[in-house]
């Protein structure tokens, strides 16, 4: 059931059941709001309640539901109506927009040229910011790492709107650049939106370099290793799953505002014994430090079993591009298995994060 739906649905209760919620005053409330969420804009006013669009990397979609890989721009494109509140030099005023995109490459619009493994963030604005000026999608510097920005770069808030701290070179001038979200470029200086497929042996490489100020959906990301099997003992000392980092699942956080949850499911055989355990770690190879990521251990089991553990994580892990590894550990005579040679039985890994 959508926001929409459900305000439907409860208008319709309140009206048919009376009393203190059969009133007036909550018929209002729940029509108004009802107006809210299907216009996106507050009646009588022509502001839209937030920016109705989201930075994409495929035209016209805004919600990408398959992978892409080796994008050269980002695109920001209408999603549930085309306005978006821009500052104006004393307020903010609702402006309509169509898609527009930017090029990882453009130097006309943006301060220089994106480089490799960086962050960058988005902003919408009008050139010139005047009535009639065109609405455009400006990136702004690189950030100082993939985990923090700088002073050049940091995000102020204008009546609690993320805006442009300071002005930028070919772009909006301080606070007149409406934060729309942020992106990571590779390598090759391209983008990748990869929540993974049917596995590889030793990993899939999975993960997102986009994040959306407004209008964030939630995307689920696994990663499956279909190797055979494989052993590792070395008690107590973690290692990434299958001693691979492409086991890992990496994601873009431009603003802490939302939690992310992983799940790391391992199916081992302790041969004579042997102990294994999994876990799950930040950035490292190492348990997190966050109290909600949980290591199981199978000590104690009887020669041959095999089993399933399953470790969990959520946490706000801050911003910037962060990537969460599965674990393990384990003593001799544990066995790994990533796929019981008829797909039946895998090794996998979930990442749930809003996007």
């Amino acid at each position: 059931m959508t926001a929409v739906d459900d305000l439907v649905f409860q208008l319709a209760q309140y009206r048919n059941e009376g009393g203190v919620q059969g009133t007036i005053c909550d018929q209002n409330l729940l029509i108004a709001a009802l107006q809210i969420l299907q216009s996106g804009s507050i009646p009588g006013s022509g502001l839209p309640v937030a920016s109705q669009g989201r930075l994409t990397l495929v035209s016209g979609t805004p919600v990408m539901a398959s992978a892409v890989a080796g994008i050269t721009r980002v695109f920001f494109t209408p999603y549930n109506g085309n306005r978006i509140l821009l500052w104006n030099g004393s307020n903010f005023a609702g402006q309509t927009f169509a898609e527009v995109s930017q090029l990882f490459s453009d130097v006309t619009k943006s301060p220089a040229a994106s480089v490799a493994n960086a962050n960058y963030d988005y902003f919408g604005w009008l050139d010139p910011p005047a009535p009639g000026g065109t609405f455009r999608c400006t990136r702004g510097p690189a950030w100082t790492n993939i985990l923090a920005r700088s002073a050049g770069t940091a995000i102020a808030r204008v009546q609690g709107i993320p805006v442009n701290s300071v002005d930028i070179v070919n772009g909006p001038k301080a606070g007149f650049g409406t934060y729309l979200g942020t992106a990571n470029t590779n390598g090759t200086i391209t983008c990748d939106f990869i929540i993974g497929g049917s596995g590889t042996s030793g990993g899939d490489s999975s993960g997102i370099r986009l994040w959306n100020a407004y209008n964030r959906v939630k995307v689920a990301i696994k990663n499956i290793d279909i190797g055979s099997t494989w052993t590792y003992a070395t008690p107590l000392v973690y290692r990434v799953k299958d001693n691979s980092a492409a086991n890992g699942i990496f994601f873009l956080i431009g603003l802490s505002e939302d939690a992310v949850e992983a799940i790391n499911t391992g199916i081992g055989t302790a041969n004579s014994g042997g102990a294994l355990e999994i876990g799950i770690g930040l950035d490292a190879a190492a348990i997190s430090a966050d109290a909600s990521a949980v290591r199981m251990p199978t000590a104690g089991f009887a020669t041959n079993r095999a089993d399933s553990l399953v470790a969990t994580y959520n946490g706000y892990p801050g911003i910037g591009l962060h990537t969460l590894f599965p674990l393990e550990t384990g003593q001799v005579g544990g066995t790994w298995v990533g796929n019981d040679g008829a797909s039946i039985v895998l090794s996998t890994f979930f990442v749930k994060l809003m996007y």
